[in-house]
């Protein structure tokens, strides 16, 4: 029975996770989709370069809460560090293409 609870409880923080995912991945591409049309590239491209790794959202956010709903620690933490890692991932390389310049 013991097991069962578990098992529903990550499920459960898959569904939640799931949600969060889906809000957040709609959430910036309307964004990204009205800044490309109405104000331009370049917060255009900065948005977008949150949506290449998004999945990260999803499986931060599950093993995120699967600790919180299990009380376990190591979840919550890679949890953390894998949303943490997203946006590393996406505000970076936006930054460092400031350093490139152009030949001539």
């Amino acid at each position: 029975m013991e097991k069962l609870k578990k098992l529903c409880l990550i499920l459960g923080a898959g569904a939640i996770a799931f949600v969060i995912f889906a809000l957040m991945l709609f959430g910036l591409s309307f964004l990204a989709d009205y800044l490309k049309t109405n104000v331009g590239q370049e917060p255009w491209l900065f948005v977008d370069s949150f949506l290449k790794p998004i999945a990260l959202v999803f499986v931060g956010s599950w093993l995120w809460l699967a600790g919180k709903f299990l009380n376990k620690s190591k979840p919550i933490k890679y949890g953390l560090y894998l949303l943490i890692l997203w946006v590393v991932v996406a505000v970076v390389p936006y930054f460092l293409s400031f350093l490139v310049t152009p030949n001539g």
